[in-house]
């Protein structure tokens, strides 16, 4: 099932401005501030101790006891508040301890980023704290508060607010506001109806709130707007909100908190604004996933032609304007422009790349074999400029084709997608130079595409920090300590099957070196997995193509030559647990 979280990201980036949010006691709850029902009962404590002219607090039983009992039990909590407090200011005071010091949260925070960039301008709430109010202020966001008839009376209307707060049950300050049961069953007629407006208008996200108030949950009840409703929840909804969802047609989205759920909101908002197309990779992912479901291979391939042609545009429009920038002596940093062009083609290949990663998820082999084509369509976009091959700028197709590579490689090895690894490993490009086709990775581009600078491992590192700015990889790999895990895994797997297959180019290894000193314990996870016989025996005769004998019996010398190559100590343990070391003499960590 596709995250609800995907559809209101490209609703509200879409549709500016038609989507309200709607914040209830969890959100102000998460600050530190007591929920009504505390501050009530809290205050009936007061009272109790008054009256019985007692200082330390009661038990809550007895309180209880004594409330149903005393003339206070049918007052509302408005007319309590008047009677212990007679005035506006007085009631104000009582109230503010309750609220002082404390400070808006992310979500607040969040929020206000999004009114600010024009994505929202209306904010409900059940709360009568100052919070949002005070995220607003931070960041010199105009807005008015409707918290009471009156205010309604003299503010504009709501089409020319640049922000309207509507607090269904009331503000603190001014100490008109609504919490016990009875004066919940119903809001004030000239607030329900600004607020069933609001609703009907308004796509509404809901956050933090139960669905315990009866006037709030009636006005829900009778929305009617074209527009979808969402709620938040982290465990069981109740009955009465469930039923409303299934009324209305509205999605639930989970998640741990209200600060994880509207960062992660903003994060999507912002990665979809990237795609003009409005495809991002998470609804091409989406797109794959159904072509799967359906088998429709005809479907399939016709997207991604459609997404190598946006490539191919792209490209070249990347291209000529990195030239026109060096020929107006803009660019004093080749290097580092060719990298942000790496960036700015990734946007469009990222999409690319989605669709192999669910390929590799579904273990779909005839696609993933069809997929592979991209390779050489990438590589074809990069004969057809008629460009020096040392151009580290034409060299930014090279770097894509790399860290596609890489990335479905690691998802495949962490799986044990062997068959998927398999045509991975043995695809070939067609070199129109010299008119044949080549293994994939016996091209020296491959694995050092001069658009990261002279260093190898700077190729390697970007495409470990990568995992921070693309949100998607985060549905495979959890975490960028997985995902460099899985890379360098996949990684060591490429020096071994090199040597394996007696894969050179240009007289020297290409891939890689393992870069296990950058994270000590994948050498040592790698190993574990090769003593499992089910996993080695698939390393050697699947992928590698020989007897798991005859592998065990050449790995000391496979070792051994892997060293030669990047320094360190070979001592004949085979697959014992001292297979990574740190070498004493060169301080390069590799194999033993």
């Amino acid at each position: 099932m596709v995250d609800p979280i995907l559809s209101l990201a490209v609703a509200i980036a879409e549709g500016r401005k038609t989507y309200a949010v709607f914040l209830g006691s969890g959100v102000s709850k998460a600050a530190g501030i007591l929920t009504g029902t505390d501050i009530l009962w809290d205050t009936i404590k007061k009272i109790y101790k008054l009256e019985k002219d007692k200082d330390k607090d009661p038990n809550d039983n007895e309180v209880k006891d004594w409330f149903e009992k005393s003339e206070f039990k049918d007052f509302t909590y408005s007319k309590i508040l008047e009677t212990i407090c007679p005035s506006q200011e007085e009631r104000r005071q009582f109230l503010e301890k309750y609220f002082v010091g404390k400070n808006p949260t992310d979500t607040h925070r969040c929020i206000a980023d999004m009114v600010r960039n024009g994505l929202l301008k209306v904010i409900i709430t059940t709360n009568f704290d100052r919070l949002m109010e005070k995220a607003l202020d931070a960041i010199e966001v105009k807005y008015d508060v409707v918290s009471s008839p009156a205010e309604l009376k003299v503010l504009k209307a709501r089409e020319h607010s640049p922000c309207r707060v509507l607090k269904l049950h009331g503000d603190y300050q001014s100490g008109e506001i609504k919490n016990t049961e009875k004066e919940l069953v119903r809001l004030e007629p000239k607030i329900e109806k600004e607020f069933k407006e609001i609703l009907n208008r308004y796509g509404i996200v809901v956050i933090g709130y139960s669905g315990q108030d009866e006037g709030v949950m009636r006005c829900l009840e009778k929305r009617n707007s074209k527009y979808t409703l969402y709620w938040l929840k982290k465990e069981n909804i109740c009955e009465r909100v469930d039923r409303l969802l299934k009324q209305q047609d509205g999605k639930v989205i989970e998640r741990e908190n209200s600060d994880a759920f509207v960062k992660e909101l903003v994060r999507k908002i912002e990665i979809f604004s990237l795609y003009e197309a409005g495809d991002t990779p998470e609804y091409l992912m989406h797109l794959t996933k159904q072509f799967i479901k359906e088998n429709d291979e005809v479907g399939f391939w016709e997207e991604v032609k459609k997404q190598l042609k946006e490539v191919s545009k792209s490209w070249q429009e990347i291209y000529k304007k990195i030239q026109n920038e060096r020929m107006d002596k803009k660019i004093k940093d080749d290097l580092k422009r060719a990298q942000d062009g790496v960036k700015e083609l990734e946007i469009h290949t990222d999409k690319i790349l989605g669709i192999g990663l669910v390929l590799v998820e579904y273990e779909k082999k005839e696609n993933f074999k069809n997929f592979l084509r991209v390779f050489q369509e990438l590589y074809e976009m990069y004969n057809n400029m008629s460009v020096n091959w040392q151009d580290c700028f034409t060299d930014i197709l090279f770097a894509i084709i790399h860290n596609v590579f890489y990335t479905l490689g690691a998802l495949a090895l962490r799986d044990e997608r062997f068959e998927i690894i398999k045509e991975l490993l043995s695809y070939r490009i067609r070199d129109r130079k010299i008119g044949k086709y080549e293994s994939i990775l016996v091209q020296p581009w491959m694995f050092y595409p001069i658009s990261f600078g002279e260093k190898t491992d700077k190729a390697f590192e970007y495409l470990i920090n990568m995992f921070n700015n693309k949100e998607f990889l985060k549905e495979y790999f959890r975490s960028k300590d997985k995902f460099s895990c899985a890379l360098c895994e996949f990684n060591c797997l490429l020096n071994i099957y090199e040597r394996v297959k007696n894969l050179k180019s240009s007289g020297r290894y290409c891939i890689y070196p393992m870069f296990i000193g950058v994270f000590p314990y994948v050498g040592k996870v790698f190993e574990d997995r090769l003593k499992d016989n089910e996993f080695l025996r698939n390393i050697a005769e699947e992928i590698c193509g020989v007897k798991i004998e005859t592998f065990k019996k050449n790995w000391p010398l496979i070792c051994t030559d892997i060293i030669k190559q990047y320094g360190g100590i070979y001592r004949n343990t085979g697959l014992g647990p001292d297979l990574f070391t740190e070498s004493s003499d060169t301080g390069v960590v590799g194999l033993k």
